[in-house]
């Protein structure tokens, strides 16, 4: 579903004919900096990636002092350590300015605690403490919704599934496998509503 998101903004910008004027993203591993580096589609959109962890990046020149309009983080914040989730929004903030859209695609809590598929998920935040610490830094939620389009071919459990999560088409027991949380950096004039969270 991450995968759709990016295609739905390539879309949105092909269909405005708006041109991305910079789009940068940031990866811990090498690895896959080097792949993505010579990937073709982001070669052929000009979309440059450096190598960084995300709660202490710093991007180079001429991107260094930039903010960016729309920020995704698929299926990063699930590796983001506890006493490090604060550094990330630090970061998130820096990068961003009123109205930057930030779209965070994750294992849902269900996936994180109770899947046993042999994949290592170095942190379980909740998503109560992921919302407080955007809040603190001026980010509102905007959306926060199970992912129902990602395939996996398990399908929910029969029985006591939520409605909601019944057109998932990848669950663990019972749960849509993926959440989709939505955030915006609140505009000036509400500011003064999220002074109370500091």
């Amino acid at each position: 579903a991450a995968g759709l998101m990016l295609q739905d903004v390539d879309q949105f910008y092909t269909d405005s004919n708006w041109t991305l004027q910079d789009a940068v993203g940031v990866e811990l591993v090498h690895g896959w900096v080097h792949f993505a580096q010579n990937f073709s589609y982001f070669r052929e959109r000009n979309i440059q990636i450096f190598q960084g962890d995300i709660t202490e990046f710093a991007l180079p020149h001429p991107y260094r002092q930039k903010t960016f309009d729309l920020i995704m983080l698929n299926d990063v914040v699930e590796h983001v350590m506890p006493d490090r989730v604060a550094c990330l929004v630090m970061q998130l903030k820096k990068v961003s300015h009123r109205d930057t859209i930030v779209y965070m695609h994750t294992p849902s809590p269900q996936t994180q605690l109770l899947e046993n598929s042999g994949q290592y998920f170095e942190n379980v935040v909740p998503q109560h403490e992921i919302i407080w610490h955007m809040a603190l830094a001026g980010f509102e939620l905007v959306e926060f919704s199970m992912d129902v389009d990602t395939i996996c071919f398990r399908k929910p459990d029969d029985g006591n599934t939520p409605v909601q999560v019944t057109r998932a088409k990848c669950a663990v027991n019972g749960w849509a496998k993926y959440t989709h949380t939505v955030f915006h950096r609140v505009r000036k004039e509400h500011e003064e509503g999220m002074k109370s969270y500091k």
